[in-house]
C-alpha cells in the first residue's frame, strides 16, 4: 500500500535561537495506527532519495513495516506498508543491499524471539492506486532466513561495509554471523560480563570494522570481532545510570558517544578512558538514541523519554578544524566569524510520547527522522542558519 502525505505545520521550541531568528523548515508528520519504537534509514532504489523504515510494536494486532520516501522537490512524504505479524523490537538496513531489512521480533507467547532478514517486495502499479489503498491488505515481506533465539534479541545488523557479515545481541550474548548464503552460520560469540546484561551495541567503522562496542549497566566494553575478546572498557561511563545508546564518530578514529538514563550525552576517546572529552546534559529523562551526522560529525541528534529530539553541536572535538581568523578579521568585534559554541542548537518538540529512535538520512546530511511510541513519525531538517554556518 502507498500513501501520499500533506505537509503539516510544526512547533520547534527550546531552541538557543528563537523561531523568529532561526529559519527552520516545517516538519512532515505521519501517524501510524500502532505503537512504534524501531526505525532505520534505508537506501532507496534511487540512492539520492531519502528513505526510512519504521517497525510497529503491538502485542495485540498484526504489525507492520512502513517504508517512507521523501520527495525534496515536492516537499512531500510517501509511505508503503508491509505486513510483519510479530511485534518489532528493532530494525536495521545496509547500504550494501538495498531493499533488504532485518528485524528483531517477538515469537508467539514465548519470552524469547527471533531475528529475521527480509526482502522488501518491489512496488507494483496497483500499489500506487490510492483508490484501492484501503481495500488491499499490506504486502507481506519476503523472509530470507530467521535466527531462532533462546532469549529476547536486542539488535541484528550488518557489518558497515559487508553484506555477508552480521552481528546480533541479546541480554547475555554478542554473536557474529556469516550470512553469505540463504542462512546464517555462527562465527563466534562473547558472553556478557558476570552479573550484567547487554543493552545495545554498535560497529566501529574504522580499522576495517573489526571492532564493536557494547553497553551493559553504566559501562561500555569494546570487542575484537576476530577473536571475540574484550579489548577495552569504560566502566562507570554514566555512573549509576544505564547506558542506552552508543555511536562511533564516522570521521574520527577512537571517538565514541554514549547516552544514558541520566539524560547526559558523553563523548569519549577510547585511548583516554578516565574522563569524557565532552559532556552534554541535553534531556530531562532517559536518552534512547544518539547519533553523529555521517558527514558533518559536529552535528549530534538525540531522542529521549522527555518527548523531545535534540540537535546539538560538538564542534570542538569534531573532525572539523576551525580556520584561524585572517589578519583582516582580527578586529572583528561582532564575532561573526567565531565558531559555533558546543551545546544545544535546537530542541524539536512535536512528539507527545517517548521518542525511542532518531536517525540521519543516508541520502541527505541535513535531513533526519524520529519516531515516538504513540506511532508518530516526523521528518525534520537542520535549521538553515546552522547549515549555512557549516558550508560557508
Amino acid at each position: 500500500r502507498s500513501q501520499s502525505l500533506a505537509q503539516l505545520d510544526s512547533r520547534v521550541l527550546g531552541c538557543r535561537c528563537s523561531r523568529d531568528t532561526m529559519d527552520i523548515s516545517p516538519p512532515l508528520i505521519y501517524g501510524l495506527e500502532l505503537p512504534a519504537r524501531a526505525m532505520t534509514a534505508v537506501t532507496a532504489t534511487d540512492p539520492e532519495i531519502p528513505a526510512f523504515a519504521v517497525g510497529t510494536q503491538s502485542p495485540r494486532c498484526d504489525n507492520q513495516v512502513h517504508l517512507f520516501q521523501y520527495d525534496d522537490e515536492e516537499e512531500a512524504l510517501s509511505a508503503r506498508v508491509y505486513s510483519h505479524v510479530p511485534e518489532i523490537w528493532s530494525i536495521s538496513a545496509t547500504t550494501a543491499r538495498p531493499g533488504v531489512v532485518a528485524t528483531c521480533h517477538s515469537k508467539g507467547s514465548s519470552a524469547s524471539g527471533g531475528a529475521t532478514v527480509w526482502n522488501i517486495p518491489e512496488a507494483s502499479s496497483d500499489d500506487d492506486d490510492e483508490a484501492e489503498m484501503d481495500e488491499n491488505p499490506p504486502t507481506p515481506l519476503e523472509e530470507v532466513f530467521t535466527l531462532d533465539c533462546t532469549s529476547r534479541p536486542l539488535s541484528f545488523g550488518w557489518h558497515p561495509t559487508s553484506a555477508d557479515t552480521m552481528m546480533s545481541l541479546d541480554p547475555k550474548k554478542l554473536s557474529m554471523w556469516d550470512v553469505a548464503g540463504s542462512k546464517a552460520a555462527d562465527k563466534g560469540s562473547a558472553a556478557a560480563p558476570e552479573g550484567e546484561e547487554f543493552e545495545c551495541c554498535r560497529w566501529n567503522p574504522h580499522h576495517g570494522a573489526a571492532f564493536v562496542a557494547t553497553a551493559s549497566g553504566s559501562g561500555v566494553r569494546c570487542w575484537d570481532t576476530r577473536t571475540m575478546e574484550q579489548t577495552g572498557a569504560i566502566l562507570g561511563a554514566h555512573a549509576g545510570a544505564q547506558v542506552r545508546t552508543l555511536d562511533f564518530n564516522p570521521n574520527k578514529q577512537y571517538h565514541l558517544l554514549t547516552g544514558g538514563d541520566d539524560g547526559h550525552v558523553k563523548f569519549w576517546d577510547l585511548r583516554k578512558e578516565d574522563a569524557p572529552l565532552l559532556d552534554f546534559k541535553v534531556h530531562s529523562h532517559w536518552v534512547w538514541t544518539a547519533r553523529f551526522n555521517h558527514y558533518h560529525d559536529q552535528l549530534i541528534l538525540t531522542s529521549s523519554s522527555d518527548f523531545q529530539v535534540g540537535l546539538s553541536n560538538a564542534g570542538s572535538i569534531s573532525s572539523v578544524l576551525y580556520a584561524q581568523l585572517d589578519e583582516d578579521d582580527e578586529d572583528d568585534e561582532d564575532g561573526a566569524n567565531a565558531p559555533t559554541p558546543d551545546g544545544l542548537i535546537a530542541m524539536y518538540e512535536e512528539h507527545e510520547d517517548s521518542v525511542y529512535s532518531v536517525e540521519w538520512s543516508s541520502a541527505d546530511p541535513w535531513l533526519f527522522a524520529s519516531v515516538s511510541y504513540d506511532g508518530r513519525f516526523i521528518l525534520n531538517h537542520v535549521p538553515r542558519e546552522t547549515k549555512f554556518s557549516i558550508l560557508l
